[in-house]
């Protein structure tokens, strides 16, 4: 916004008290040439015969002496005596113009000329903002008031330097004054509003990431902007950010209304799939799936992307039982779990066997006919899977042994004995 105001004064010197001495011999003409911006107004022309103190004041007059403005004749030797100390006249100039002298008298005789205009009309002053405001009225960056100044009178005694402004304020009054040579003065003034800061932008993510800084499903990430000055006029809406990967980058932008703008990166790590996990037996099973020694799992982890925190220790499995399910889990980075379970039967108890003679034998421990061993067989846990048939001894003799043996579903194996006489 450009505003001026004006003070007023009055006359000034267009042409300066000039001084011209009559000289011996003939007379002499002496041109006085002066320029004038106000053509339209009149002048006061003012001749002082014998000078004046500030000049040359002589105390001698000159007579039949002949002043003329661009040819045209304005003091005639009439005019010029001993008696007459001060002649006067208005007049009219144009833009270039040119005195004629011609003094006579006694040599010394000395006149002092001076014009005198009147300017009751402020100068013209205009001011200009560099660069200029946007749209909202604000600067970005310092700001230059350079001043314009003229003045079609007694003209521009002084006009004001240019200035630069650094100051980050709203609604500064800067202001210059122009002076014309009558002491005539006028203001302008611009407001500025200077905002050189960027506005403040903060990001903030929903949910937050785990202690490792992952997170394992989509993220919200919004923004926050806040400008002390000029204010803000646009701040980025949230994003919501649902793809796998690892330093993902989200940028938010925060503009104020003086064009400033500011940005924040927000980097996330998003992992969605859970790791993987398998195990490895340190033996297989037999052909039915039983054990009949302790077994150990082991575990094998990887991730691809966060990576897992830990993969469990191998287990070793000493109890007996069937179908045991033995599970491991494992986490990666982004708190993903996985699990895998292995399913074991352990036998590790041999399988009980009996026998039994029939016909039995006597009190004395002998038999007296051929002889039938029988074979009894049982398992608690995975089961018999053999029992020793039968066996017949018609043969005579002491002391003779018949063996059977059992054998179970995990491949235990019990066997026992009968001795026959």
């Amino acid at each position: 916004m450009l505003l001026v105001s004006n003070a007023f004064a009055g006359s000034y010197l267009l042409v300066p008290g000039q001084s011209y001495v009559r000289g011996s011999g003939g007379p002499v003409t002496e041109t006085l040439s002066f320029n004038a911006l106000d053509t339209v107004s009149s002048y006061t022309i003012n001749v002082y015969n014998g000078g004046l103190e500030d000049y040359l004041n002589t105390g001698e007059l000159v007579s039949s002496s002949t002043i003329s403005l661009n040819g045209t004749v304005l003091f005639s030797p009439s005019e010029f005596n001993q008696n007459t100390t001060v002649v006067t006249k208005t007049i009219n100039v144009n833009a270039s113009n040119q005195l004629d002298i011609t003094l006579q008298g006694k040599p010394g005789g000395v006149i002092v000329i001076e014009i005198v205009g009147e300017d009751n009309v402020a100068p013209l002053i205009t001011a200009t903002a560099a660069p200029v405001a946007n749209a909202a009225g604000w600067n970005n960056t310092q700001v230059v008031v350079s001043y314009t100044c003229s003045d079609g009178a007694s003209g521009i005694a002084t006009c004001p330097d240019a200035q630069t402004v650094n100051v980050e304020a709203a609604t500064q009054v800067i202001s210059g004054t122009a002076i014309d040579v009558a002491g005539n003065q006028a203001t302008a003034t611009v407001t500025l509003n200077i905002d050189q800061t960027p506005p403040a932008v903060s990001s903030a993510a929903v949910p937050l990431p785990n202690a490792n800084n992952w997170n394992n499903s989509a993220v919200t990430v919004s923004y926050t902007c806040t400008d002390g000055l000029s204010g803000v006029v646009s701040c980025s809406p949230p994003v919501t950010l649902a793809a796998e990967g690892a330093s993902q980058t989200l940028t938010g932008q925060g503009s104020d209304i003086a064009d400033n703008s500011a940005s924040t990166t927000h980097t996330l790590n998003i992992d969605l799939t859970p790791p993987l996990i398998s195990t490895t037996l340190s033996s297989p099973p037999n052909a039915s799936g039983w054990y009949k020694n302790d077994v150990v799992v082991s575990y094998q982890c990887s991730d691809a992307l966060s990576g897992y925190a830990t993969c469990p220790t191998p287990f070793a499995l000493a109890t007996e039982g069937a179908n045991q399910i033995i599970s491991g889990s494992v986490t990666d980075n982004a708190d993903n779990t996985s699990t895998t379970s292995v399913s074991l039967s352990l036998d590790k108890t041999a399988p009980l066997i009996t026998s039994t003679a029939s016909p039995p034998a006597n009190t004395s421990g002998w038999n007296r006919t051929a002889v039938t061993v029988s074979y009894a067989c049982d398992d608690t846990l995975s089961g018999i899977a053999g029992c020793a048939p039968p066996v017949s001894l018609p043969n005579e003799g002491a002391a003779q042994v018949v063996s059977g043996q059992a054998s179970d579903i995990a491949d235990n194996t019990a066997a026992t004995s009968h001795t026959l006489n």
